[in-house]
């Protein structure tokens, strides 16, 4: 940059003053947009809830459902079938494959998971599988 013109289009740059008097940009005023609609929206976007690192401990698969139920360590998934097993989601078929198969690798590989689920809306005392269904798992 040293020793050549820099031209500057100030009247694209400079829109005007906020509320400390500093001039802003168009960036700026967009940055803050999406800043205060991350907020604002934050809850919604991180509706899954999640567990410690845990391991895959057995997957159980019927012939005759859709919808494979997979068990974790101890206190994988608070809240669900004996705090350690969900079914695994089947409302979209290819990320549901891809998500069995981090499973399958995590079980075969001895991986440890983090396990994203959501708590189904079931009647006040019931324990049994349908408690929560697998949204994502993590893998490391």
């Amino acid at each position: 940059m040293l020793g050549q013109d820099v031209k500057v289009d100030w009247s694209k740059l400079i829109v005007g003053k906020n509320t400390f008097g500093r001039l802003e940009t168009n960036n700026m005023k967009t940055l803050k947009i999406i800043l205060g609609l991350l907020v604002v929206f934050s809850p919604v976007l991180s509706a899954a809830e999640y567990g410690p690192w845990t391991n895959v401990v057995s997957v159980y698969q019927q012939t005759t459902k859709e919808k494979p139920f997979v068990y974790f360590s101890e206190n994988a998934m608070p809240g669900c079938y004996r705090d350690k097993g969900g079914y695994l989601t089947t409302a979209n078929a290819k990320g549901t494959d891809r998500t069995f198969s981090v499973i399958l690798t995590a079980l075969t590989a001895g991986r440890e998971v983090r396990v994203y689920y959501v708590l189904n809306d079931v009647d006040e005392g019931y324990n049994g599988w349908s408690l929560c269904d697998i949204e994502a798992i993590h893998i490391r």
